[in-house]
């Protein structure tokens, strides 16, 4: 599978899943996902995530020793209450993080720092946002473009 193919495949059943999440209540008891595959020489893993409280669904794009609680990584997250997906550099907050990415994200003007009214605490820096409504080949393209120029600033 080519990596366009591999990426709107992981986004469709991301979004399905999103979709059902947000009709429940907490994430006990949720399903492993079943979002897999390398995109770009990424592994792509997304989390819905654990316990009583209910967290903003991702897609991580992860590569070397990182992880969505100890690392830097490309992220999609879902937006639900404007169904939006959000691309951004990802930085894990409970752990401090081994790599940093080549550019300070702080001093890229391409990003801006994701806060949510709603509490939810974040370290990720905000790329680009594309409405979940109707996704074409199109809005998948761009979407790529934008993960592939946070990849670019991945440390080697």
């Amino acid at each position: 599978m080519d990596d366009f193919s591999t990426l709107k495949c992981n986004l469709e059943i991301f979004l399905e899943k999103c979709i059902q999440e947000k009709k429940e209540k907490t994430t006990k008891g949720s399903k492993p996902s079943t979002i897999n595959g390398i995109f770009k020489g990424f592994n792509i893993k997304a989390s819905f995530g654990s316990g009583k409280v209910k967290k903003r669904p991702l897609l991580a794009f992860l590569k070397d020793e990182n992880t969505i609680s100890n690392g830097i990584y490309p992220l999609i997250i879902f937006e639900e209450k404007s169904n939006e997906f959000i691309v951004c550099k990802g930085i894990s907050f409970d752990n401090k993080p081994n790599k940093k990415w080549k550019i300070n994200t702080r001093d890229d003007i391409k990003f801006k720092n994701t806060k949510y009214k709603d509490g939810l605490r974040t370290n990720s820096y905000f790329r680009n946002s594309y409405s979940t409504n109707n996704m074409t080949d199109s809005t998948i393209e761009d979407i790529q473009k934008d993960l592939e120029s946070i990849m670019n600033d991945y440390p080697n």
